[in-house]
C-alpha cells in the first residue's frame, strides 16, 4: 500500500498572492522503496494534467484543450448542454446511437441494464464509486466498494486568500490540483480497486463564483460563500425582484452567488464583461473531469438564482444580477448523468472503461445523503469549517421570515429547510494559529484533559459575520470575561462553547419545526469527544455519531456516483449507516449552557447597539 507523506498535512495548495490559472501547483507523496524522500506520483506527470493541454497535443494557448465543446453564442434560455442528443453524438462517439434519458444526458448502455457485463471488466471483479468534496479548507475523495464500505480517503488542504477585510478568495485551479493529487494518492494506496471506478461523484461548498471567459479561463479568483463584501448588491436584488426570497427561498445574503455577480459588475467592469460562463466550486471539477457545464439542483438553489419550486433558473433573478441566462450551466438532478470522465484521463489513471460522473449535490445536501437524511423530518447537525442543521422536507415551503434557507435536495422532489452558520469548528483553527499552536487537535485534547465545566470566558464566534439567526455580516468575534488567570484552554474551551451556543441560538429559527429527541451529527468535529459533548449539552438532546460522519459529504457524493451508474432509487442506498455512539447531553452542562445563551444574546445585542450608534 503507498504512503502519504506526513509533510503534506500542513501544506496548502494554491495560494492567491499571485493569483495565475495556468500555474501547476507542485504536490508530492512520498514512496514506499523510500519513505523519506518526497517523491510525484507518475499519475500528476501524464501531459493531460497540464492545464490548456492533452495528452500529445499542441495548443496555442487560446483555448484550453480539455473543453471539448465548441463555445459560440446562445440565444436567450438556450442553456449549454441542451443541444441535441446527435449534435453531441457527433463530438463524443460514445454517444452515437443513445437515446436521451428523462435528464436530458444520453449515455451508452446504464449500469442499471448491463451492470454484469460492467463488473466483468473491472480490473478487480468489482464495481467501485468514486465520491470528491470540494471542501473550503480541503478537497476530499473516498473510494466506496459496492457494500458501501470505504476502500481509502485522502485530503489535501487548500489555500485560502483574505485580500481585503471580509473578502474570501480561492484559486479554482487549485482545486484541480488538489483534485488530481488526492486521487494519486487513492491509486497510490490500492491501484486495483481505483482502476475498478465505474462512477465519480462530487459534492463541494456552496455559493462560490466562478467566472470564466469565451475561452473557459477563469476570470479572477473565486468568491467563496463566506465572503462579505456584497452587502449593497443584496438590497439592490431585492430592489429589483421583490418576491426574491419566496422564490429562492431565503432572503438575499452576501454569501450568495447573484450578490457576488452583481458586485463584480459593479466594480470590476473589464472582468464582468468578459463573462461567458458561471459555475459553482464542484462544477469548475466537473469541467475539467468531463469538458461539460453542468449543475445540480441543490447547489443551484444557493446561487440565488434558482426557482426552488419549478426546479429551474430564475430568469428575472439572473436578469437583476445584469448577465444573460445563457452563462448559466444546464441544470439536473442530483443522481442524473453529467458526462464521462475524458479519455486523456482515463488513460493517465489507467482505467481501461468508461466512468461515468453523477450531477450530485452541494456538500450539505451530499452529507444529507450520506446519512440517509432524505425523508420529510430527517434531520442532522453538520459541523466541520461552518454549522448547519438541516432538515429534509417532502415540499417546498420557503420561511424567509425566520432566516432558513428553503432549497431543493440533492434528490428530486425532494426540498430542505436549513439553519446556516457561518463559523464551525475552524474557529478554533483561528485560534491555534493565534496562540502559535501546532494544530487545534492538539489544543483539545489538552482541554479535554483537563475539563471540569464550563469555561469563564464567553466567546462569539462570527469571525465571518452570521447567517442564522442574525442575518448580520458585520457581526464580529469577541471574547469576553477575561482575567488575568486566562489561559489558552480558557480560550480554547470558550471557542467550542460559543460555537455550540450559536447552533443552539439558530435552532430557535425551526420553531416547532424541528422534532426532539436524538439528532446525527456529521462534519470534522464528530472526531472529537468534546465537541459532540459540548454540542450535545447545549442543544440538551442527544447526538448520534454515525459510520463515516467524518466523511458525510464526500460519502453521500459516493452514493450519488452509485445511484448514476447503476439506476437504484434513493431509498436503497441512502440509508442511514450504523450508529458508533450516542453522546448524551450531561445534565450540569445542559443547565449551564441554558443560563449562559442568555448571556451570549445579550452580548451579541449590546455589541450590535455599539456598532449602530458609530
Amino acid at each position: 500500500m503507498g504512503g502519504v507523506d506526513p509533510g503534506l498535512v500542513g501544506n496548502r495548495v494554491g495560494g492567491l498572492d499571485d493569483f495565475d490559472p495556468p500555474a501547476r501547483h507542485g504536490m508530492a507523496v512520498a514512496s514506499d522503496d523510500q519513505p523519506g524522500e518526497r517523491t510525484r506520483p507518475a499519475i500528476l506527470d501524464h501531459p493531460c494534467h497540464r492545464r490548456g493541454s492533452l495528452a500529445g497535443a499542441e495548443n496555442d494557448g487560446a483555448t484550453p484543450r480539455w473543453r471539448r465543446q465548441v463555445r459560440g453564442k446562445h440565444p436567450l434560455g438556450q442553456r449549454r448542454g441542451d443541444r441535441g442528443v446527435e449534435q453531441r453524438a457527433q463530438k463524443r462517439p460514445f454517444l452515437a446511437g443513445t437515446e436521451r434519458l428523462d435528464h436530458g444526458l444520453a449515455h451508452p448502455d446504464p449500469i442499471g441494464q448491463s451492470g454484469d457485463k460492467f463488473k466483468r471488466r473491472g480490473r478487480t471483479g468489482a464495481m467501485n464509486f468514486l465520491g470528491i468534496d470540494i471542501g473550503t479548507s480541503a478537497v476530499k475523495a473516498v473510494l466506496v466498494d459496492e457494500n458501501q464500505a470505504i476502500l481509502g480517503e485522502a485530503s489535501t488542504p487548500i489555500a485560502t486568500a483574505y485580500r481585503k477585510p471580509g473578502w474570501c478568495e480561492q484559486d479554482p485551479e487549485a482545486w484541480w490540483q488538489a483534485t488530481l493529487h488526492v486521487l494519486a494518492i487513492l491509486a497510490a494506496q490500492d491501484a486495483a480497486a481505483f482502476a475498478a471506478i465505474r462512477a465519480i461523484g462530487l459534492s463541494g461548498q456552496m455559493h462560490g463564483a466562478v467566472i470564466l471567459d469565451e475561452t473557459d479561463a477563469v476570470i479572477r479568483p473565486a468568491i467563496l460563500w463566506n465572503d462579505r463584501r456584497a452587502v449593497a448588491e443584496c438590497a439592490e436584488l431585492e430592489k429589483r425582484v421583490p418576491n426574491l426570497a419566496m422564490i429562492a427561498g431565503v432572503v438575499p445574503m452576501p454569501g450568495f452567488t447573484a450578490p457576488k455577480l452583481r458586485w463584480i459588475g459593479r466594480n470590476e467592469p473589464e472582468n464582468f464583461a468578459r463573462i461567458r460562463t458561471v459555475l459553482l466550486a464542484k462544477d469548475y471539477v466537473r469541467l475539467r473531469l468531463t469538458g461539460e457545464f453542468a449543475t445540480d439542483m441543490a447547489d443551484a438553489a444557493g446561487t440565488l438564482l434558482l426557482d426552488e419550486a419549478a426546479r429551474r433558473w430564475a430568469e428575472p433573478a439572473i436578469a437583476a444580477t445584469r448577465l444573460d441566462p445563457s452563462v448559466m450551466p444546464r441544470l439536473l438532478e442530483g443522481p442524473a448523468w453529467s458526462g464521462m470522465v475524458r479519455s486523456e484521463l482515463l488513460a493517465a489513471w489507467g482505467i481501461g472503461h468508461q466512468v461515468v460522473v453523477a450531477a450530485r449535490a452541494a456538500d450539505i445536501p451530499a452529507g444529507a445523503i450520506g446519512v440517509g437524511a432524505i425523508n420529510e423530518g430527517d434531520a442532522f447537525v453538520s459541523l466541520g469549517t461552518s454549522a448547519q442543521i438541516f432538515v429534509a422536507r417532502n415540499r417546498y415551503a420557503p420561511r424567509p421570515q425566520t432566516l432558513l434557507h428553503a432549497f431543493a435536495h440533492g434528490l428530486p422532489d425532494r426540498w430542505f429547510e436549513m439553519a446556516a452558520l457561518l463559523n464551525g469548528a475552524t474557529t478554533l483553527d483561528w485560534l491555534a494559529g493565534l496562540l502559535g499552536e501546532r494544530d487545534a487537535a492538539g489544543l483539545v485534547r489538552r482541554v479535554e484533559a483537563g475539563f471540569q465545566g464550563p469555561s469563564g470566558v464567553l466567546f462569539l464566534p462570527y469571525l465571518a459575520g452570521e447567517r442564522t439567526p442574525l442575518n448580520d455580516p458585520d457581526a464580529r468575534g469577541v471574547f469576553a470575561n477575561l482575567d488575568q488567570a486566562t489561559g489558552p484552554t480558557d480560550l480554547a474551551l470558550a471557542v467550542v462553547e460559543g460555537v455550540a451556543l450559536a447552533i443552539r441560538d439558530a435552532e430557535t429559527a425551526f420553531g416547532g419545526g424541528l422534532a426532539g429527541g436524538p439528532i446525527a451529527m456529521i462534519g470534522g468535529a464528530t472526531r472529537s469527544r468534546l465537541w459532540m459533548k459540548v454540542v450535545a449539552s447545549a442543544l440538551g438532546r442527544p447526538l448520534l455519531r454515525l459510520a463515516g460522519a467524518d466523511v458525510g459529504p464526500v460519502f453521500g457524493a459516493a452514493r450519488l456516483a452509485r445511484m448514476a451508474a447503476t439506476g437504484e432509487e434513493a431509498a436503497t442506498v441512502c440509508t442511514q449507516p450504523p450508529i458508533v455512539e450516542i453522546v448524551d447531553p450531561q445534565p450540569s452542562l445542559e443547565a449551564a449552557y441554558a443560563e449562559r445563551l442568555g448571556e451570549f444574546r445579550a452580548l451579541y445585542r449590546s455589541l450590535k447597539r455599539t456598532r449602530s450608534s458609530r
